[in-house]
């Protein structure tokens, strides 16, 4: 491959001193050419036209024809010029036969030398390889210490660090023992604290009784069919957490015409907007004989306790990661 590129760059250095007028120089590369490539025909054909000499020029014609007989520029360019004598003939036939010896044993020396030199090539190559072998090693060998030593440091490195852990940790114990004594000190005092507001918690039992009870009558007074009994298609809530995150909670008051037309509130409400409500859970939206939508709150019930189930086993896994990270 190398040799071919070569002699590429050598038949384009001949056409530039063909086009330049340079034919003696042109010849003198093409020459070299057909000497270390004998059947390159474009270095022959370059060559007839190189030389003005009839003679010549048809014995390097003849040449071209005989490596590559359909050459229509070459056989064109032989057909106009102009008959030889017998004689003429004969030399040229004898001149033609001694530069084919000339050639052959050319092409004999070249590739002993070829093979000569691709046998050096080989030898050099296998040092180069044990070389490079030696070379691997060694490097290798000098990364292992390298890397021995920085072990060795760092592992100095932690001790020092436990060391200084260790002092501070001593610190903190007895810091911490300094603030025990003074919570003792404190708790005495919460304790008493603690007894008023039971006091005051008892008095609070009462009030509280009676809104569970009011709670609990109101409670079974709505009270909404779950049994599954009567249920068919049961399916679990799929991603509950994605969906509520594509709601938003509002501030907002009625307009003056839902105040007079449904008697609601003038005061600042909390809620969602049902048309965005409607885009995710549509079960829990109905519209009325006027076309307005409303929407049942109690239903979205299912989706919060699902929604802080997941996140609660969110919870759990951080809640492990972090007690890895922390053994660490």
């Amino acid at each position: 491959m190398m040799q071919a590129n070569a002699i590429d760059e050598m038949k384009k250095q001949a056409l530039n001193h063909y086009r330049a007028g340079n034919y003696k120089d042109a010849q003198t590369i093409l020459i070299d050419i057909v000497q270390q490539d004998p059947s390159n025909v474009e270095a022959w054909y370059g060559l007839s036209l190189c030389t003005n000499e009839v003679s010549h020029k048809r014995d390097l014609l003849e040449k071209v024809l005989a490596l590559k007989p359909d050459h229509e520029k070459a056989r064109e360019l032989i057909n106009r010029l102009p008959n030889l004598p017998k004689e003429q003939n004969r030399e040229k036939k004898i001149e033609q036969d001694h530069v084919d010896q000339n050639e052959d044993g050319y092409s004999k020396a070249l590739e002993k030398k070829i093979t000569i030199i691709s046998r050096i090539a080989w030898f050099n190559f296998f040092l180069a390889f044990i070389f490079l072998i030696v070379l691997i090693f060694l490097w290798s060998w000098e990364r292992k210490l390298e890397n021995s030593l920085r072990q060795a440091e760092t592992r100095i490195a932690t001790l020092e660090s436990d060391v200084k852990t260790l002092e501070s940790g001593l610190q903190m114990v007895n810091r911490k023992i300094t603030t025990i004594q003074t919570s003792i000190s404190s708790l005495s005092s919460d304790i008493n604290s603690i007894g008023s507001f039971v006091n005051g918690l008892s008095t609070n039992l009462s009030r509280v009784a009676a809104l569970a009870e009011n709670a609990n009558m109101y409670a079974h007074s709505h009270n909404t069919y779950s049994d599954v009994r009567l249920k068919t298609n049961v399916r679990p809530l799929q991603n509950p957490i994605s969906q509520l995150m594509q709601l938003q909670g509002i501030y907002y008051r009625w307009t003056t015409n839902a105040r007079q037309q449904y008697g609601l509130s003038s005061d600042d409400q909390v809620g969602l907007i049902a048309q965005d409500l409607e885009q995710v859970f549509p079960e829990v939206v109905s519209q009325d004989e006027n076309g307005y939508l409303t929407v049942d709150y109690a239903r979205l019930v299912p989706v919060l306790i699902e929604a802080i189930k997941a996140q609660q086993v969110e919870i759990g896994l951080l809640k492990q990661h972090v007690w890895v990270l922390e053994k660490k």
